[in-house]
């Protein structure tokens, strides 16, 4: 898998240069071990950490190709994406991680029956791990947090309200994961890759305040959930960042509304890795319908509109709220010009992760934020299909090679 992967892709950015093929296989006999400490084991928000770690580890593939699961005996809750509640929990994220990758390809994944070695443990709430490595993540309501040592949160009397603080959590333990492998397969010591992990770090979504202290539960409470109203809300592209966005709604099982689903793409190999709710078995599959599978335990309402996104808003859908994950300035200018009543933006470029929100007349539109300059690059690439670097190649290796502009659109 690893000539099309954007795993190695990344790790070859990362690193300067492509990981050489005998440390990865190393790698088969470095376990990763996925914890669940027992006073979490039978609550909501531990086994979406758990669950959503697993997700995200997983889909580095031959970065992390040996998992075992220890979820200290429990059984899966109901509200679960793709899991049936009743059912081992362990057992059912184990058979999870093996519908990602190619059938041939030499993965271990594994429910762990008794204690076990590994190099590396991603422990999820108060538990103690044998590893050379331990990181520890905790979440609850619209609270992540992160640390070498278990974060212990104080998150109040409803700690099982909101998704959105156990997904972030379990995202960041995954991320700092992937820091940690890169970091061991650097031909030189690299500072940025093997810097300690704080004590604890602690994010509160709602308020976007950031650092070591927990805040106070009676301060932010109370939340909007769990029976939110979302309205009416268009997804407009479906790659990473849609479908990270679609992946994170499925886990608001009580919330109503309709969830209008825009992309004209369809899943290829590479976009496994990227695309959460997608497994192999979803190749070809065009990704409106692996977003709309992916929201059927809910109650939202769902339309697919299989197009590419233009100057246009889709006929009898009168969404005026917008998440966007599409892949071009050009598109969120587009998006721009129809004047909706609020967008919520998200892209990525190189190691950034851009967000940006525009409620109504308050702050810059998109289309100052992405404003049209010369990206002779971004458009060879998106014209044939392939990654910046190639196309700057392609574009170098031309007889009048145009390309030196910098690119300010993001690359999904």
């Amino acid at each position: 898998m690893n000539g099309e992967s954007r795993t190695a892709l990344l790790a070859g950015e990362v690193l300067g240069a492509r990981p050489p093929a005998e440390r990865l296989v190393a790698l088969r006999q470095q376990p990763l071990a996925l914890v669940l400490a027992p006073a979490l084991a039978g609550t909501w928000r531990g086994q979406v950490m758990l669950l959503a770690a697993a997700t995200l580890v997983g889909r580095l593939f031959d970065y992390v190709p040996n998992i075992r699961i220890d979820a200290s005996g429990a059984r899966a809750l109901p509200g679960l994406p793709r899991l049936r509640a009743g059912e081992p929990l362990a057992e059912q994220i184990v058979a999870h991680l093996a519908s990602l990758p190619r059938r041939d390809a030499p993965y271990r994944y594994e429910a762990a029956t008794a204690p076990v070695r590994a190099r590396r443990a991603l422990v999820i709430g108060d538990a103690v791990a044998d590893a050379d490595e331990t990181i520890h993540v905790d979440g609850g309501d619209w609270i992540a947090a992160l640390g070498s040592r278990p974060p212990r949160l104080e998150l109040g009397a409803a700690p099982e309200q909101s998704p959105f603080g156990p997904l972030m959590a379990a995202g960041l333990g995954a991320a700092e994961i992937a820091r940690r492998v890169f970091g061991s397969l650097a031909p030189a010591p690299r500072p940025e890759l093997s810097a300690p992990l704080a004590e604890r770090f602690i994010w509160d979504l709602w308020t976007h305040d950031m650092g070591d202290a927990a805040p106070d539960p009676g301060a932010t409470m109370p939340r909007p959930l769990p029976r939110p109203r979302l309205g009416r809300v268009m997804v407009v592209g479906l790659g990473a960042l849609g479908a990270a966005a679609v992946w994170a709604l499925a886990h608001l099982s009580a919330a109503s509304g309709e969830i209008t689903l825009v992309d004209d793409d369809r899943l290829e190999r590479t976009n496994v890795e990227r695309v959460l709710g997608a497994t192999r078995g979803d190749l070809r599959r065009a990704k409106v319908d692996i977003a709309a599978r992916t929201l059927a335990a809910t109650r939202l309402e769902t339309r697919t509109v299989r197009e590419r996104f233009g100057a246009w808003l889709p006929r009898n859908v009168p969404a005026r709220t917008l998440l966007v994950g599409v892949d071009s300035g050009e598109a969120r200018r587009q998006i721009a010009r129809l004047r909706p009543q609020a967008v919520y933006n998200g892209g990525t470029q190189a190691s950034e992760f851009l967000v940006s929100r525009h409620v109504g007349e308050d702050g810059p539109c998109l289309e100052c934020l992405y404003p049209d300059v010369p990206d002779p690059v971004g458009r060879t690439a998106r014209r044939l299909g392939v990654d910046r670097a190639t196309a700057a190649a392609l574009l170098a290796a031309s007889s009048t090679p145009s390309w030196t502009s910098p690119a300010p659109e993001t690359a999904l």
